[in-house]
């Protein structure tokens, strides 16, 4: 059995836990509360004392290198009037075996998450497990509680879960709670180009573009200041004593408070004009009071021990929090590095004590040193700088390691753990002593602390030498043994205190701490290595929950966001937003299942039989409706803050591969068990008045199918049966049944399967499986979808002419069409790929241009023969104008829902458009020819093309009746799509330019706007409402045209908290408009039309449209939000203005924007006057909910109802996977704090 150890918390702690730990044997689970595994926060730096760790023993060069850290060369010191007074060079390669090196926490995070999973480094990687928040632990029994219920098991627990630690509370059994430190900070920060621009002064004497940190240092205030992400941005932190900063401190405790930069420059008028000049520069000052925490009693209980933040958290005056979290790590795997099998609970305690040991001086040492780096710069009333910032760097840079700290006590003769019950009684004076000293001489030189130090250690020694000789004797074993037994809640070397604390202090310990003080004081700092630390002060104390409207608060993410100006760096303790990407799993993972055991037979006649609709009831009354109130949580706001979030992967699509991954890594074994299908035989033919299929599939056609199977997976899977030629056949017609739903380009009559290519023949098997709403059925048709991109590949390569055959270019139409919208990572990117390669097949074809589609018209002469001719040939011309448009639709699909440009563009389809529904569905030649000859001969018919459609929008409304009138509605409407991207796209531009305001352009974006407004409002007349999803399409791409939907889904923050800070400053004016009022009243239109389609039809694409939809109404809503929390702030009667904006909503009538548009919405479109709300109308509740449209968790629950409502009878588990991750994502936005 492996050696399972668990890590709470995926952040720096967890990850470098992760990396230490791994080894041959052993199986390491991270438990990350959020769905995502990031980071978030501004610059980070990285002392000697963990680089050497990182690069040297970890042998994390390569990540490193890739995560572009600045290496910083010294410190430069300013005093008060501006003048250089000294230069600290940092040859900390040399000295100390590593660099101090300046990362962005998030390019860090990534490279050690890299590590930590990679699959090349040894032992097997870690794995990560998402949306596991840790809610409780049993330290002894060695397991934790998940929100869910669930009880993980592990052999070694470790806490990495941060400042608000759900496991410390475990351990320690007491309540920590923060205490101001006297300081406060202010924080902005200036790009490079900026300050070269408009402080000429300032470059010229600090160099922003040289690598090293400055700082001007007055009595009580100082700035420290220094380059980031590659230089070119410059990073400002101010430090001031409370009393003398301009502000109330306690209203600063985020880190995105918004600070006044006129009171700042009151604060430093003191300091020379050429450095305010900085000031001036910021757009956007943060202030936020700095907070520390009391040391803990203990890091380790039973199974748990605690690291990085949980264990100890640290002012920011050395840089030495993420350092010291390292060096926890690097602890952790030097102790359990010869622990091979799976270790006794005895020897684990063991180990955890070694570590705490090892560890808890230094720690506290460097704590110590953070609080004393912060005292004043300079004598009261003297402008000589006295701070040294290299003062403590000796110590905190020498560190040789755990296994040098153990080497060194066993040249002692000290062992670890065998004499902490000796001194245990002794433990309580010693850390009040070290703690009460430490307090005492704040103000004191670090050596005369020392000094003090030294001696009442000392004394204490003096006192317990003889105590210790007797416990010299007792051995390890009878040490565990003793822990073993022990009664839940103690273990090995704990005793109480006489207040009733639980203490772990053992006598190793004690002289480890004396030999590091008195090492210390007496200029060596090799015997300096080990403290407990402290939980950590956290700049953020504040992150509420939602509830309803009415005087509920932004969630944390949010509120730090929504602050004036492009500059503002984010907490470490906010919940942030989830991405969409990671909640799609990478692969499908059927494991074991048998895909072709399930029994298709009752499944198939179900899909079969026509659905019942009840007549949609639009104007559903409400008398007996209420408001939605949710439910208010029962966590505090520091409960909240504790569910950390990390920053977003700066793409929202990206998709890391594992090594050695493929196309069947996760299909080992697929049994086609001919047995469990025979049931699915008969098939049920529902739609036979407009359906008609009459080819039958034979034995030779289902060998070929198989011999397709086989040659393509190789030895990669093997299959033990294989369904019927009956059973692929049923499977086979409900593929092609499926692809005549919307737009219908393959052609059902004169399909033949023994003259279709293979790959075309399992790719419709395959699309009939996944229109399953059976996930066995449904996966099954993924891994035959893999099985046919192979193999489309394997036929081009051996035979190039391939890419010309028609039945080959539908293969890959259809692989894509499922694929790109699957929810499964890997196979969504492979699909967005591989468009490509048939558009360009097509469009080097010609089958982009009218001239390759020739005239065929019956005739009341032609023979049967040539009428049978004629037929196909049409058929064929029409196959391939069809799947030209479908493509069309596909790449504008993609390009409105994955953010990225078209491939296609619609000014160069000149072909016809299709022709009429009935001629095409015609079951023989002769009723096609009835159906042509039927119709009014027009010779400019042919000639008409989506072109003519985009250049003359009046044409749709006159369409000749020899041309499909749906197909060329939706083919207007996806090219008015691209130009909508187009318009985006040109004000994007727009708005980035840096000189005069071009008034022609603005505009020309002005009268494009009205344009595409006028084409979509005139092109609603011709949709029905029979057609919901095209419906749906049409009002989504009028909400596309008054709001930027990549700037919502940033907003919501996805490309991180500053892309999110920088949408926030575009949309808050946009929510105030007119144009944004019209975005909204569409996006509830889209939820309504949603919430019409028939059943299992909201799978792919659309639902991703109806996510987009709900996102507007949600960031509307948190824009208005942020206006009333404004309001609030500015009011002189605290709650004042809120209270006078909640008593006029609840006056004004409420407006149902998911209604057909009536008088009140008019109201609220062009006056702003009325409640917006929509209907929540879930199975469960027997009258409909009204949610305000500014409760955010109601906005996401209204998007959640609509996509799991076309689900029936269905739980979320069992959804299409793209519907179940949409609905995931909002239910986790909703959830905020």
């Amino acid at each position: 059995m492996p050696f399972r150890i668990l890590i709470v918390g995926g952040g720096i702690a967890g990850l470098t836990a992760a990396i230490a730990l791994r080894a041959p044997g052993r199986q390491i689970t991270i438990l990350e509360q959020s769905r995502l595994l990031t980071e978030i926060g501004a610059t980070i730096s990285l002392q000697p004392n963990a680089s050497r760790i990182l690069e040297r023993e970890w042998g994390m060069g390569g990540e490193l290198k890739n995560a572009v850290g600045i290496v910083d060369h010294g410190f430069r010191i300013y005093n008060s009037d501006g003048q250089l007074v000294n230069t600290v060079p940092l040859l900390s390669k040399t000295e100390y075996g590593g660099d101090r090196v300046m990362y962005h926490r998030q390019d860090l995070h990534n490279a050690l998450r890299l590590a930590a999973t990679a699959a090349d480094r040894v032992g097997p990687p870690a794995t990560v497990r998402t949306a596991s928040r840790v809610v409780s632990c049993d330290c002894d029994a060695g397991f934790v509680v998940l929100e869910s219920g669930e009880q993980v098991h592990a052999d070694l627990i470790v806490g990495a879960d941060g400042i608000h630690s759900v496991l410390r509370d475990h351990v320690v059994h007491e309540k920590i709670n923060t205490v101001p430190t006297g300081l406060s900070a202010y924080r902005f920060m200036v790009p490079t180009s900026t300050l070269e621009h408009d402080a000429a002064e300032f470059c010229r004497r600090i160099k922003p573009r040289e690598p090293f940190t400055s700082m001007v240092v007055a009595h009580s205030c100082r700035l420290i200041m220094g380059p980031a992400r590659g230089c070119d941005v410059y990073s400002v932190v101010g430090l001031v004593p409370d009393e003398r900063m301009n502000e109330d401190p306690e209203k600063n405790q985020s880190w995105v408070s918004p600070g006044d930069l006129d009171q700042m420059l009151e604060t430093y008028k003191d300091f020379p004009e050429w450095v305010k000049a900085c000031f001036r520069l910021a757009k956007d000052v943060g202030l936020w009071q700095l907070r520390d925490i009391d040391p803990l009693t203990t890091w380790t209980r039973g199974r748990v021990i605690l690291i990085g933040d949980a264990a100890h958290a640290m002012l920011p005056t050395q840089g030495q929090g993420a350092s010291q979290t390292v060096e926890d790590a690097e602890a952790l795997g030097a102790f359990f590095d010869d622990v091979q099998d799976t270790p006794s609970g005895a020897l684990i305690q063991q180990k955890l004590q070694s570590v705490f040991e090892c560890r808890y001086t230094r720690a506290s040492l460097i704590h110590r040193y953070s609080r004393d780096a912060a005292r004043p710069g300079t004598e009261n009333g003297s402008k000589e700088v006295k701070m040294k910032p290299d003062e403590f760097m000796d110590f905190n840079c020498s560190y040789k390691g755990a296994k040098e700290w153990h080497r060194r006590q066993q040249a002692r003769g000290i062992g670890t753990n065998a004499h902490s019950v000796a001194l245990s009684a002794h433990a309580p004076s010693i850390v009040e002593t070290f703690y009460s000293v430490t307090r005492q001489h704040t103000t004191s030189t670090p050596r005369r602390a020392h000094r003090k130090m030294t001696a009442l250690h000392n004394e204490q020694l003096r006192l317990v030498t003889h105590k210790n000789v007797s416990c010299h004797t007792e051995s390890l074993s009878q040490i565990g043994a003793r822990s073993e037994d022990a009664a839940p809640g103690h273990h090995s070397g704990a005793t109480v205190g006489g207040d009733g604390s639980t203490l772990s202090i053992s006598q190793p310990l004690a002289c480890e701490m004396d030999a590091a003080v008195a090492g210390l004081a007496s200029g060596d700092p090799s015997g300096a290595q080990n403290v407990p630390n402290m939980p950590s002060w956290d700049p953020l104390m504040g992150s509420t929950t939602f509830d309803d409207y009415d005087g509920a608060q932004v969630p944390s993410f949010f509120e730090q966001i929504m602050v004036p100006g492009p500059d503002f760096i984010g907490a470490d303790s906010t919940q942030f937003p989830p991405i969409i990407n990671n909640l799609f799993p990478d692969q499908d993972w059927l494991g074991e299942v048998d895909i072709f055991s399930t029994d298709f037979g009752p499944i198939v006649g179900e899909s079969m039989v026509p659905p019942h609709w009840p007549p949609s009831d639009e104007q559903s009354p409400f008398d007996s409706t209420r408001v939605d109130v949710p439910e208010a949580s029962s966590l505090t706001r520091v409960e909240h803050a504790r569910r950390r979030h990390a920053i977003f992967k700066q793409s929202p699509w990206l998709w890391f591969p594992e090594s050695k991954q493929h196309a069947f890594s996760e299909h080992h074994d697929i049994r086609l068990d001919e047995t469990n299908l025979h049931s699915a035989a008969s098939p049920l033919e529902p739609y036979a008045e407009t359906l008609s299929i009459p080819d039958k599939m034979s034995m030779q056609t289902r060998d070929r199918v198989f011999q397709l199977i086989l040659r393509t997976a190789k030895s990669q899977i093997s299959i033990p049966s294989f369904p019927s030629a009956e059973c692929l056949e049923l499977l086979m017609k409900i593929g092609i049944a499926k692809r005549l739903e919307t737009d219908a380009w393959i052609h059902q009559s004169t399909f033949c399967s023994e003259q279709a290519r293979s790959e075309l023949l399992t790719a419709l098997v395959a699309a009939g499986c996944v229109c399953f709403g059976v996930k066995s059925v449904s996966r099954t048709g993924l891994v035959l979808l893999e099985i046919v991109r192979r193999a489309l590949h394997n036929a081009v390569e051996d035979d190039n002419s391939a890419i010309r055959q028609l039945q080959y270019l539908q293969a890959s139409m259809i692989w894509l069409d499922v694929c790109a919208f699957c929810g499964f990572k890997r196979k969504m990117e492979i699909a967005e790929g591989n468009l490509q390669p048939l558009i360009t097949a097509l469009r080097r074809f010609g089958k982009f241009d009218r001239v390759a589609y020739g005239f065929t018209k019956p005739s009341t002469a032609d023979s049967d023969e040539v009428l049978e001719k004629k037929w196909h040939d049409w058929v064929e011309l029409q196959s391939y104008s069809r799947l030209v448009y479908h493509i069309l639709e596909h790449d504008t699909l993609m390009t409105m829902t994955k953010h990225r440009n078209p491939l296609l563009s619609y000014a160069e389809l000149s072909l016809p458009l299709p022709a009429s529904r009935d001629m095409w569905l015609a079951p023989s030649a002769n009723a096609w020819r009835i159906a042509y000859l039927s119709k009014p001969d027009d010779p400019h018919q042919h000639r008409l093309s989506l072109r003519s459609l985009l250049a003359d929008g009046s044409m749709i409304h006159c369409l000749p009746p020899g041309v499909d009138s749906r197909a060329a509605i939706n083919a207007h409407l996806y090219g008015i799509a691209a130009q909508l991207w187009e318009y985006h796209q040109q004000a994007l531009l727009h708005r980035s330019t840096t000189s005069a305001v071009d008034a022609s352009a603005s505009l020309w974006l002005q009268s494009r706007h009205q344009s595409l407004h006028q084409d979509l409002q005139a092109l609603s007349t011709t949709i029905p409402d029979t057609s919901p999803l095209a419906r749906l399409l049409h009002e989504f791409l009028l909400v596309s045209l008054h709001v930027s939907i990549d700037g919502v889904v940033r907003f919501a923050g996805s490309c991180g908290e500053e892309e999110a800070h920088v949408a926030y400053q575009s949309m808050q004016p946009w929510s105030q408009t007119k144009r944004a009022r019209i975005a909204v009243w569409h996006a509830a239109q889209v939820v309504r039309w949603a919430r019409a389609v028939r059943p299992y039809q909201l799978r792919g694409c659309d639902a991703f449209i109806t996510y987009h939809a709900v996102m507007v109404l949600w960031a509307f809503g948190m824009m208005q939000r942020d206006a009333t929390r404004r309001t609030a702030r500015s009011s002189p009667a605290p709650g004042a203005a809120q209270q006078a904006e909640c008593n006029t909503q609840v006056e004004k009538p409420l407006v149902f924007l998911d209604s057909p548009k009536c008088p009140k919405a008019e109201s609220f479109i062009h006056m702003d006057y009325g409640r917006p709300c929509l209907q929540l109308r879930a199975s469960s509740r027997s009258t409909p909910t009204i949610c305000d449209l500014r409760n955010p968790q109601s906005m996401m629950n209204v998007g959640i109802d609509a996509l799991e409502g076309n689900c029936p009878n269905e739980q979320r588990q069992g959804m299409p996977q793209m519907v179940r991750s949409l609905c995931d994502l909002m239910s986790e936005l909703g959830c905020l704090r």
